[in-house]
């Protein structure tokens, strides 16, 4: 299979998971909010930083995985080197795309006043996407493979507080 269908059947599932787990979509309301706060050129370097983040957490959490085996395989490959070229070409084309899309068709902006007040765009929503697929990336993937389960210490502070709740009445 090509390893570029491979990577961009993984971006749909990333995408599904986000907008149907809770975890998902946890992450994805609060980062389209803040996107509309900042303009599209704080939204773009918040991106990359988070890109960045991704690829030294997805080394690191390679390694931990690496270091597990008989090291016979390499560490990092010009495949992967490929893929996070490939992903950044995807997210900063289909920005592009989106924002041509916005000039032609787009006159206005647009709200949702059940998320916040701000004005929103096309073009902001997809930054936010995108930086929303990142921040699961880091947070739900990477860290996971890196010994901490987020989601884990999330439930189990969850449960914790449940009961120290109960008994408090």
């Amino acid at each position: 299979m090509n390893p570029y269908f491979k990577y961009y059947g993984k971006l749909f599932i990333s995408l599904k998971t986000m907008i149907t787990k809770s975890s998902g979509i946890a992450l994805v309301i609060p980062t389209i909010a803040i996107s509309t706060t900042i303009d599209p050129r704080r939204a773009i370097i918040f991106l990359c930083i988070l890109a960045v983040l991704d690829f030294i957490t997805g080394i690191a959490s390679s390694y931990i995985e690496w270091s597990k085996t008989d090291r016979k395989i390499t560490l990092i490959s010009s495949q992967k080197l490929k893929m996070s070229a490939v992903k950044l070409f995807t997210y900063f084309s289909g920005i592009l795309v989106v924002y041509g899309v916005e000039l032609v068709f787009f006159d206005k902006r647009f709200q949702f006043t059940t998320v916040t007040e701000k004005d929103f765009t096309i073009t902001s929503i997809a930054i936010a996407f995108f930086c929303a697929i990142e921040i699961y990336s880091i947070v739900f993937e990477n860290f996971k493979k890196l010994g901490f389960d987020v989601l884990a210490n999330i439930k189990k502070l969850v449960t914790v507080f449940k009961d120290t709740k109960k008994d408090v009445e």
